[in-house]
């Protein structure tokens, strides 16, 4: 279900006494506070988020304070992500600080940065960043580091716009919210056949078993170019994408190799048209059609992982025929792993 998500204002406050205003080129010495806008900002790593504020303090408790309480006091920021400051050192207070100012700790959030902070580094026992809500604002300390507050950023990024939904009793959103979540009977789909209700769902596959031999012959004969007269025919552009509410990015949780192992299969094959790696798609109806349309118009090949087989969010093969009008060639093989192996084209 679509709603409107109000815009969340961000707010990133390096702290280093490196990395004060008094430098000649703040831009440039600040990789990690830059890098996070760039992550926000441009590459959307926090649905509906955008970077709003942006300063940089010296490691001292009252600095980090007086400017934390600002942005949140006067309503200027909905998140506040700091930088820096998180270690052993003497000069590192950023927690102190943050704990002396917040109302609620989130622990949660805290510890989920550790968890997965841990399976990169043993190092990551050494942070000692907190996060909590102070008036209306959710604070979160990350890393100094560029890579390190990226990787944090990535393992709390879905849960920050429900999160600033709680906080500022934004009920309605909460409930849509949930409503996404909860995949029942009672949902309505634009799926033909009734997935949702697993007593009603196909036994059995309505694509016929075909060997994989006719499988290649198959894709042979629909890999022809029957040009007859331009000498000159492009390598075709090929566009790879998963699907899957469990996967994450390769900084997430559940890793996505799949698609990343296409990408390389195709590269060590040397093959010299361009090859996108265009991340994850959500078993979502809406996401999928708004992909592949996205796709359609750029590539010559489109490569996906998942979303074939017969689970209720299984929805490509519905997808590419009801939405696009496509045609399935095949839609199972006799092999394993990679029965559900479909092909389709679309003209």
């Amino acid at each position: 279900m679509d709603f409107e998500k109000p815009t969340i204002k961000v707010g990133i406050l390096t702290i280093s006494d490196t990395r004060t205003p008094s430098a000649s080129n703040i831009d440039s010495i600040d990789s990690s506070g830059q890098n996070l806008i760039k992550l926000i900002n441009d590459l959307n790593v926090i649905e509906s988020a955008k970077v709003v504020q942006y300063d940089c303090v010296t490691d001292d408790y009252d600095q980090i304070q007086a400017k934390m309480s600002e942005w949140c006091s006067e309503g200027k920021v909905d998140v506040l992500l700091s930088t820096g400051g998180t270690g052993f050192s003497s000069r590192d207070v950023t927690p102190e600080a943050t704990l002396g100012l917040v109302q609620k700790l989130t622990p949660g959030i805290s510890q989920a940065i550790i968890n997965e902070s841990l399976k990169l580094t043993p190092m990551a026992m050494l942070s000692r960043a907190v996060s909590g809500i102070y008036e209306k604002t959710l604070i979160i300390n990350l890393p100094g580091s560029t890579k390190a507050s990226k990787e944090c950023l990535y393992v709390v990024a879905r849960a920050i716009p429900h999160a600033v939904s709680l906080i500022k009793d934004e009920k309605e959103i909460s409930k849509q919210f949930h409503k996404q979540l909860d995949f029942t009977a009672n949902n309505e789909s634009r799926v033909p056949e009734c997935v949702t209700k697993i007593a009603c769902r196909h036994r059995e596959s309505q694509f016929p078993k075909i060997s994989v031999e006719s499988a290649l012959n198959i894709l042979k004969e629909h890999a022809v170019l029957q040009y007859t007269e331009n000498n000159k025919i492009k390598y075709p552009t090929v566009w790879i994408f998963s699907t899957g509410d469990e996967l994450e990015n390769i900084s997430g949780y559940i890793r996505d190799t799949n698609s990343v192992m296409i990408k390389q299969i195709l590269e060590q094959d040397h093959y010299k048209g361009q090859v996108f790696n265009f991340g994850i798609v959500r078993d979502n109806w809406d996401d999928l059609c708004k992909r592949f349309e996205e796709a359609f118009n750029n590539a010559d090949i489109i490569v996906t992982s998942g979303g074939v087989s017969m689970g209720e969010k299984d929805l490509i093969k519905h997808v590419l025929k009801e939405h696009f009008k496509s045609k399935i060639h095949f839609g199972r093989v006799n092999m394993k792993p990679g029965m559900p192996t479909t092909f389709v084209t679309l003209f």
